[in-house]
């Protein structure tokens, strides 16, 4: 909650892509402490989360909403909720199953999930990369037909 009620304070401050960058970031390092298992800083790390989400999530909400007329706004939110929660909802339990089924200690049904949050990790900053070289960040459109 305080993350995302300090989120304003920050936008005014930094670029969306930053913005953006530094939540997919929060991600991977929340993924590599994972994968190095300490309990006690997996526990430190857990409320990251909140960072994960407002400097990702919730700023690309922002990003659709700035760059959207009033027209076309509500089908970009909603297309890009589709994309996240839906598509990639979907597509992430299916690698994420894969990833599990693939990285079993031979001989068990244990699963190495040292090797399994690594690989979370590591997709996280293979997006980030993404991320850093292929979104383009623009100014918004000024609109100067309001709706009436």
């Amino acid at each position: 909650v305080f993350v995302l009620a300090s989120l304003g304070f920050f936008l005014s401050r930094m670029r969306f892509k930053t913005a953006m960058l530094i939540g997919v970031l929060a991600q991977a390092f929340r993924t590599f402490v994972f994968a190095w298992g300490n309990p006690y800083v997996v526990i430190a790390t857990i409320p990251m989360h909140g960072i994960c989400y407002a400097f990702f999530f919730a700023v690309a909400f922002i990003y659709i909403d700035t760059h959207s007329t009033r027209h076309t706004r509500g089908g970009a939110q909603q297309l890009f909720n589709i994309l996240i929660s839906g598509f990639g909802n979907f597509a992430g339990s299916l690698l994420a199953g894969l990833a599990a089924k693939h990285l079993l200690i031979r001989g068990t049904l244990l699963i190495d999930y040292r090797a399994y949050w690594f690989v979370s990790a590591s997709a996280a900053l293979f997006i980030a990369a993404i991320l850093a070289f292929g979104f383009r960040e623009e100014a918004p459109a000024v609109h100067t037909n309001p709706v009436k």
